[in-house]
């Protein structure tokens, strides 16, 4: 049965704040012309991210049914103008937020391909912060066993201590259209289990949707077509009387949040007297984002029974992310890209103080103490060095797989060198852009008859001779740096194309920065 666009909840505690929120009042600042649902506050309380649907600045255009969007908050100038999170974590179907972990992962709705782009099919995947909110790794998928949904929706919520997920669905032992399911973390299996009916009480002939559990893990938020109510959906709130997720309270009608329109998405912050959901009156069927002032006490007495008020979880997440004696076990093996085959490699890793090497290697195991940053230098002889960073932002994790395949110096090889950055508009090196060239300096005095072709590239934002001048000149500060360190010149050469050859859409800051590269192709062995 067709629904109003669905996305996912998640609520995280953050520490009592006196007097009313700072987004009490200020609908106006996320509400647009689009479809807006589904407003989940980042666990420091700095950064809102909501969806909207059916919007033009969506990875799908206005047919796109749901993109993440955010704010972020400061004391001077207040709520931001929102932004599109942009293409990493959005694609042209549903996206949304769930919540976050202790280390700042950020769970969401859907499970991803690898290449970030369709889904395989529904359920939940999880990204890394890299420089939040804007910044992310592309989202990992996890596993939902048995999970099935005839539905053109599914909502998801997360409960605080990430052991336990609520789902809407029509799935398995449906009453009639969309169910609420509860599924458990399985740590063994690294996986959540196969989704159960609520039952009876909650679940109805018709819709039960965007499910969100408090704290307590006993008081659920929901709504529902299927209870009676003021229009098409209203919200309930249940409590749960036993431990076999079966056995509710009566759900009581959450009263004036509720309208002739359409309420969802509810989730209410105790801690802070907030409540968040979304509704479709006075919108043209479109959803809008509200915020209301609700003192415990008056929430109490619409629900029937006492809330428990969670305590501050930011010294927790300090502590949590400062503790040295957890470990994470990376394993992986080297390869040739081409053939498959195993190379012999010296192996680095280092961070934070942490330094280890394994030479001669086709397999290499380190144990790394977790929520930290990492880089992994691969070198072998006959081979492009290979250097990325590794973020390592888990106390959960045991062991992480990471396989290396690394190209063969040929003729007509190219090599993106996606670590060395410079200073908007100028040819100054960002720091970090060092260590991935001088290991390209150190790969071409192991290798001395070894030539290379430089390329450097901008987006096409700009005057188009001035990009093409501005990436000669980067292109001849990567060369003068090789040259610094005792490369012959006579082995390198390289041409600025500017905005001439992208390799991905100049529509969006996201894809425009990919567009800014600088790369090489051996000429010569």
């Amino acid at each position: 049965m067709k629904a109003n666009t669905l996305f996912i909840l998640c609520l995280f505690a953050f520490g009592i704040v006196k007097g009313q929120h700072s987004l009490i009042g200020k609908e106006s600042v996320f509400n647009s012309y689009a479809d807006e649902q589904n407003p989940v506050l980042s666990p420091d309380g700095s950064t809102l991210y909501f969806i909207r649907a059916h919007h033009a600045q969506n990875v799908g255009g206005k047919l796109d049914r749901g993109d993440i969007w955010y704010s972020t908050y400061d004391s001077l100038s207040g709520w931001s103008s929102p932004k599109n999170i942009g293409f990493l974590l959005n694609t042209p179907y549903h996206n949304g937020v769930i919540g976050f972990g202790l280390q700042g992962q950020m769970f969401l709705y859907n499970i991803y391909e690898a290449d970030g782009k369709a889904p395989k099919s529904r359920g939940v995947s999880v990204a890394w912060p890299i420089q939040p909110p804007a910044s992310w790794t592309l989202p990992e998928t996890t596993i939902v066993r048995y999970f099935y949904n005839v539905s053109d929706n599914h909502s998801i919520s997360i409960s605080e201590d990430k052991k336990i997920m609520l789902l809407s669905l029509e799935s398995f032992k449906t009453r009639g259209a969309e169910d609420i399911y509860v599924s458990f973390w399985i740590p063994e299996l690294k996986a959540w289990s196969e989704p159960k009916n609520l039952g009876d009480q909650i679940n109805t002939m018709y819709q039960e949707v965007t499910p969100y559990l408090a704290s307590d893990n006993k008081t659920l938020y929901f709504s529902s077509n299927g209870h009676g109510g003021k229009g098409s959906m209203d919200i309930f709130s249940s409590k749960r009387l036993d431990d076999s997720w079966t056995n509710w309270s009566k759900p009581v009608n959450m009263g004036s949040i509720n309208s002739e329109g359409s309420e969802m998405y509810f989730q209410y912050l105790p801690a802070q007297r907030l409540a968040m959901y979304t509704s479709t009156k006075n919108s043209d069927g479109y959803g809008d984002i509200h915020f209301k002032d609700y003192p415990v006490k008056d929430m109490a007495k619409v629900i029937g029974y006492e809330i428990e008020v969670p305590e501050d979880t930011t010294a927790q997440i300090v502590e949590v992310e400062a503790r040295p004696d957890y470990y994470v076990e990376i394993v992986g093996s080297v390869t040739d890209s081409k053939t498959g085959g195993p190379v012999a490699a010296s192996i680095r890793i280092s961070g934070a103080g942490f330094k280890k090497n394994q030479a001669e290697a086709t397999a290499f195991s380190f144990d790394l103490p977790s929520a930290n940053l990492y880089t992994l230098i691969v070198e072998a002889d006959g081979y492009i060095s290979h250097s990325e960073k590794l973020d390592i932002q888990t106390n959960e994790l045991k062991t992480l797989e990471h396989n290396v395949a690394l190209q063969p110096i040929e003729e007509g090889t190219t090599v993106q060198l996606d670590r060395v950055l410079f200073k908007r508009g100028t040819t100054d090196f960002l720091e970090d852009s060092y260590e991935q060239l001088d290991l390209i300096a150190q790969m071409m005095k192991d290798n001395p008859t070894m030539e290379i072709k430089l390329s450097g590239h901008t987006d096409n934002v700009g005057n188009a001779r001035l990009n093409k001048k501005l990436s000669q000149d980067r292109v001849d500060a990567v060369i003068k740096y090789l040259t610094d360190k005792g490369i012959n010149a006579g082995r390198l050469s390289g041409v600025g194309y500017g905005g001439a050859k992208p390799i991905a859409s100049n529509a969006t800051e996201e894809t425009r920065r990919l567009n800014r590269r600088v790369e090489f192709t051996v000429v010569k062995q």
